[in-house]
This record gives structure tokens, sequence and C-alpha cells, in this order.
């Protein structure tokens, strides 16, 4: 039983008009995927919004004319599906503007997200104006795990050459866990990586790849990549310690949602 149906009984046959405005700054994410959703609904639709559009508090995200059931169902479409993604895709924003064109930008979180929404927050990341990927070819990640399948670095980046030479680059996992880190960056840099990924959440010891990349002359070759929290204000000091690639999970993903909220216009 749906309880709006009691509950508006007695004003089932009325139509009103509203409108869900935006409580708070910022970019619409998601609107692209639900527009044809509410457009099989029995309501008029005046206005609404498009995806990389910027709001500010109080501009109208949605406006338009239903009966009473159906403007609820409309609410609760709404504010379920843009508010999150919304309020990644602002924060996104605010870390492409902060990296200019110092450093890339990425955000794999998305890829540990429930099914259901992982296109949605990939959607949001990238109308955010930063790449939801560590490359734009195709790559395969050599981690901890697959070294130690193989017994080794060599051996484990020696299983993916054939990818490489299909085009796929290769990122490997530099954690400093198998060898000492100048170890692992030179083993993984002669064995054909392209792209070093520290992902120890240090990034003194993505500092330290840098060093070792230098001290081995192969700095030119290779990208150097950090993954973690990373503050969106500590993005310009990042860039300048010769980071390439910083991949921000969390404080993307997990940022504030877009608050909405509606009004009855009689």
């Amino acid at each position: 039983m749906d309880v709006r149906e009691i509950i508006f009984e007695n004003v089932k046959n009325e139509t009103v008009k509203a409108e869900i405005k935006a409580d708070n700054k910022g970019l619409i994410a998601g609107a692209d995927g639900i527009k044809e959703k509410l457009e099989n609904l029995d309501l008029e639709l005046s206005h609404f919004v498009k995806d990389g559009e910027e709001v500010e508090k109080g501009d109208v995200v949605v406006s338009f004319t239903a009966k009473p059931t159906v403007v609820m169902e409309v609410k609760e479409i709404i504010i379920s599906t843009l508010s999150k993604p919304s309020g990644a895709a602002f924060k996104a924003y605010e870390a492409s503007l902060e990296a200019s064109s110092r450093v890339k930008i990425t955000s794999s979180a998305w890829e540990k997200m429930p099914i259901e929404v992982k296109d949605r927050f990939k959607n949001a990341i990238e109308t955010g104006g930063i790449s939801s990927t560590i490359s734009k070819k195709p790559y395969v990640w050599v981690d901890n795990s697959l070294v130690k399948i193989f017994d080794g670095i060599y051996p484990a980046l020696k299983s993916v050459t054939p990818l490489k030479e299909k085009g796929y680059q290769i990122v490997f996992q530099t954690t400093g866990e198998i060898k000492e880190i100048y170890e692992e960056v030179k083993e993984a840099s002669e064995g054909g990586a392209d792209i070093l990924m520290v992902d120890t959440g240090s990034v003194e010891d993505a500092i330290k790849v840098i060093y070792c990349l230098n001290e081995l002359n192969m700095r030119c070759h290779k990208k150097v990549g950090f993954s973690g929290s990373i503050n969106i204000k500590d993005i310009s000091k990042y860039a300048s310690y010769g980071i390439d690639i910083l991949d921000i999970k969390d404080k993307i993903i997990d940022s504030p949602p877009l608050d909405l909220k509606m009004e009855i216009i009689k």
C-alpha cells in the first residue's frame, strides 16, 4: 500500500505546481539519467537542469505541475538521485580548478561503490572536470598480489608485457613492502612500468620515488602518482613536489551532498 494515496485522498484530483531548489552551491550531476523517468510520469515539466550546470542557493533545479502523489514521487526521485552525485561533482570541480594544468587529478573511488550506483558517481567525477581513471589509455594494474603470485617484480611485469604490446600502459603499485622503495622503483622501471603509483598514504614515499627515478636517469620516461586521502587545498603543494597524478578518493566521493528542498507554489 502506498500511504501517499491515503494521505492525499481528499485532494487526489487537484494539481499543484512545485519547484525543487538548490539550498547551497553545487554542480549538477545525474540529471541526464533521470529526465526520461520523469517524463514517463503524469506531470507537466516546465524546467529541468542539465548535467554540468552550476547552481547557487535558491536556483530552481526542477519545476513541474502534477497531482500530489506524483509531486511527492518526483521529490523522492530528484533528491535521492541528484544530491550525492552533485556534491561529488562540485568537489571534483573544485579539485580541477585547484590543479589547473600542473597535475592530473583523478578519482578512482567510484570503482569501489555498490554496482547499482557506480556509473552515477563515475559520471559525477567526469562532470566535475577530472578523470575517473589513472590513464586515458587502457592500463593493467600490477600490485603486490600479482608480484607475490609470480614471486618477483620482474616476472610479474613480464606477465603483462603482451598487453603492453597491445597498447596498454602498465601501472605498478609502489609500497615498499616487497623490497625497499629504491629497489622496487628500479625493477619496475626496468621491467616496463609506465606509471609508478604510490598507494601508501604517505606523500614522502612519492617524493622518494621521484628521487629514485632521478637517480636512475629515468624520470622523464615515467609518471609518478600518489593516491590517498588528499585534501583539495593541498593539491598545489603536491604538484610542487613533481607528482604527475593525484588520485583523490574519499575527499570527493564522501563530499557533502547538494542540499535540495521542494516548495509548493499555488
